[in-house]
């Protein structure tokens, strides 16, 4: 899982009438394409200040991969030893179809020029024996663990911020509910696009109506 591969992005189908099956096949070869090297044509390269890796984190009913950005080490700084960086917890878009990968642009960026650790939570996504409460306690839980063993994360718990677009805004904007109900503070919330309406209106808002397929103006 550490390295980008090759693929060719798959037609879209019609999600009018596409059955779960299809749905698992089609997301399986869109998240290949997102996490391949053709992808970063649009996606843009990673930083070359950053390291990125893939962990697991083990928790006690599952294990969620996570993708890590840390500053890289330069000179003589060795910047993996480092224990004083703010932790920013990200969750990537897509409910259906997404993959941690196609966010390595903005989060290596964001480890190499703040610096800090960026962990990207390769939560379990939206299917019809995964709800959307599977995802939001992935981003918590992994948030949960980071801070409880910041030491070993080279992390300053007392700096921690969450960030997500879209559905993945709506994960983080979840998990930020979460901390403060639990009494752990947040430094910043980040939320791009966020898709934080669930009811059965959020298909009568102008983003979907008029923009679902062009930019706004």
């Amino acid at each position: 899982m550490n390295e980008t591969t090759a693929a060719t992005r798959p037609p879209e189908p019609d999600f009018a009438t596409i059955t779960t099956e299809e749905l698992l096949v089609y997301r399986a070869a869109e998240n290949r394409f997102r996490a391949s090297e053709a992808a970063r044509a649009f996606l843009g390269e990673p930083h070359a200040g950053a390291a990125i890796d893939w962990r697991e984190i083990a928790l006690p009913d599952r294990a969620v991969p996570v993708r890590v950005y840390r500053p890289a080490p330069t000179g003589g700084d060795d910047g993996a030893a480092r224990t004083d960086l703010p932790l920013v917890v990200h969750v990537h878009g897509g409910g259906f179809v997404g993959t941690a990968t196609q966010c390595d642009w903005t989060n290596s960026h964001l480890a190499a020029r703040l610096p800090a650790l960026v962990v990207s939570v390769e939560h379990r996504l939206l299917a019809p024996d995964s709800p959307l409460a599977n995802a939001a306690d992935d981003g918590w839980d992994v948030l949960q663990h980071v801070v409880r063993h910041a030491a070993r994360w080279g992390v300053d718990p007392a700096r921690v911020a969450v960030f997500g677009e879209s559905c993945g805004a709506l994960i983080s904007a979840l998990t930020a509910i979460r901390a403060r109900e639990a009494g752990l503070r947040l430094l910043a919330q980040v939320l791009v696009n966020p898709a934080v309406d669930m009811t059965e209106a959020m298909f009568d808002h102008p983003s979907i109506t008029r923009y679902a397929y062009h930019p706004s103006r």
